[in-house]
């Protein structure tokens, strides 16, 4: 199994609304990877369940390996329906090593049964937000800085949206200012995994500028080369890159600047 980078869509210049669907156009003719993912989204039900046994392998936002599990509380998935209840722990240590996990952070219910999430509060402070705290709500859309891991369907991803003159939120609600976003969604398929990396600005509620998109490939050599011809599809640029660019804002909408959208209308 070989590990490596390789550059792809370098600094693409278009804008895109982030309430655009795409229609579902051009789906049918994605053929390998999206067959690849959709067997691993079934499969990852077991990998992604919470357990002190389940060590996932996967690329941070930093692009380190890192090794992540998950420590289930007692009696957590009776509510775990419920949005933002926390369900579990996330530990992280570095990939391969004898070092000691590290708490990474709260792991909570996004919404989706399938799906998990975790939102740290400020960089510098590695503070964790706890979305059915109204505290930790009030902190968070005053931040510059919010680091957002979104976990389940066969994909662990995480997000960094940053400015600098405002608060991510309040640049989202005014569009006054870029959000600079960098994301690192792992992909897990039946012989390892492989990692989109983007860059991007996201305008308030109206759309997104992709500045760099690369790839990061963990994959036995067998399935390498289809993997990574497949990224280079138009049809793989249009179903999983712009729809992740999508998730992205619908994120600030409907998770993370929720609360300021109401203060604001």
């Amino acid at each position: 199994m070989r590990s490596y980078f390789y550059d792809n869509y370098e600094h693409i210049g278009y804008f895109k609304k982030l309430t655009d669907n795409n229609n579902g156009e051009n789906e049918d003719k994605f053929l390998f990877l999206a067959a690849v993912i959709l067997f691993a989204g079934c499969a990852s039900r077991q990998i992604l369940k919470l357990s002190e046994k389940s060590n996932l392998l996967y690329l941070e936002n930093n692009e380190t390996l890192l090794e992540m599990r998950f420590c289930k509380l007692e009696n957590s998935l009776d509510d775990f329906n419920k949005f933002a209840n926390v369900v579990g722990k996330t530990e992280i240590k570095a990939a391969g090593s004898n070092a000691e996990f590290t708490p990474l952070g709260e792991l909570m219910q996004s919404g989706d049964a399938n799906k998990t999430m975790i939102v740290k509060n400020n960089l510098d402070t590695s503070k964790d937000a706890v979305l059915s705290n109204s505290d930790d709500i009030d902190e968070l859309i005053n931040t510059k800085n919010i680091k957002f891991y979104d976990i389940g369907d066969g994909m662990v991803e995480s997000i960094v949206y940053s400015t600098s003159a405002m608060s991510v939120c309040e640049a989202f609600v005014s569009s006054k200012e870029a959000i600079k976003t960098k994301s690192v969604t792992n992909y897990f398929v039946k012989n390892g995994f492989f990692a989109a990396i983007l860059s991007s600005d996201i305008v308030g509620n109206e759309g997104f500028v992709i500045k760099q998109t690369r790839y990061f490939f963990n994959l036995l050599s067998e399935n390498e080369e289809k993997v990574k011809n497949d990224t280079h599809n138009p049809n793989f640029q249009k179903t999983t890159i712009e729809s992740d660019l999508l998730k992205q804002g619908r994120i600030l909408l409907n998770v993370l600047c929720f609360s300021k959208f109401e203060k604001a209308f």
